[in-house]
């Protein structure tokens, strides 16, 4: 790592053969001042993500094993006391291996694997991993929209869910997911999330069955592909992020084909969407997409 490097770095091999190897060994390097170190328990708080890139599966696990015996319950009262040094805070920087097969419990299979590590306010990069071997990876399935769309209502904007660009829409970026909180909403009855993708088309996405999708007031358009993401919510010191999974409609007069760009857009209230609430205080949310993660995004309830 670069002196005075702050942050998370994450190192895999790009291939690996699982009829010769037990263990899929990713290097973490984190940098951070003593200050940090105060701020983001990384013990506490780091969570290993591993999207499955064929088959369209996002694995999620504490980045450590829990220790071999449980520290006893402390009060709130008792936590490490805040440093007393001012800026520049002292530096400090360590490498560890982590164990992803273990620690998501992965299928020990050919596949195409997205790594990610995520300590609360802080994302390392994306290390991708092929898992080679006798058989072809294993291929998802289309998944069905969701959550629903809102039926269609005369007003300056469409209620939520929405699947239509507005003029609170993020423009699309040139590959991967854009999104926004809306946090000047009522804190505490809704927190819409505005969004847009921009993604090539896997086999798994596209839709044959020839459904259609409802359009800008109510008017139906063929459904040409859905495209599942997640979104995940972190608090600190919480067990594991809270997780909303989400498939984007996108719909269109032109048929596409495997490897077409596509593109899409959402509108989703957080709180309203059906899934887990997040608790009261400050969060992070951040959403992912294949290989890409979004975030974070900063807000509090």
């Amino acid at each position: 790592m670069e002196t005075g490097f702050q942050g998370l770095a994450l190192n895999a091999p790009a291939s690996l053969d699982v009829r010769q190897q037990a263990r899929l060994p990713v290097a973490l390097g984190t940098g951070r001042t003593t200050r940090r170190l105060w701020e983001v328990a990384q013990e506490k708080n780091l969570v290993l993500l591993a999207s499955d890139l064929e088959a369209g599966v996002l694995y999620l696990a504490k980045g450590y094993p829990p220790p071999e015996k449980e520290p006893a319950m402390q009060p709130a009262s008792r936590r490490m006391p805040e440093p007393k040094e001012r800026p520049p805070y002292a530096r400090m920087a360590k490498i560890e291996l982590l164990e992803p097969r273990e620690r998501l419990n992965l299928r020990w299979k050919p596949a195409h694997l997205a790594l990610t590590v995520i300590s609360y306010d802080w994302r390392s990069n994306t290390a991708e991993v092929e898992l080679v071997g006798d058989e072809p990876p294993e291929e998802g399935r289309r998944a069905g929209v969701r959550p629903s769309p809102a039926p269609p209502e005369t007003g300056a904007e469409p209620p939520l869910p929405c699947y239509e660009p507005s003029r609170l829409s993020p423009q699309p970026p040139a590959d991967g997911v854009e999104f926004s909180l809306r946090t000047e909403t009522a804190p505490m009855n809704s927190l819409p999330v505005y969004g847009a993708v921009a993604i090539r088309a896997r086999r798994r996405r596209l839709d044959r069955t020839g459904s259609v999708h409802p359009g800008v007031n109510g008017k139906a358009r063929p459904l040409l592909a859905v495209v599942p993401m997640t979104l995940l919510v972190f608090a600190l010191g919480r067990e594991l992020p809270l997780r909303m999974d989400w498939a984007v409609p996108v719909d269109g007069a032109e048929p596409v084909q495997e490897g077409s760009l596509l593109k899409g857009y959402f509108a989703v209230d957080l709180l309203r969407s059906g899934g887990p609430r997040p608790a009261l205080g400050p969060q992070r949310a951040y959403l992912v997409l294949d290989s890409h993660v979004c975030g974070p995004r900063e807000f509090q309830i």
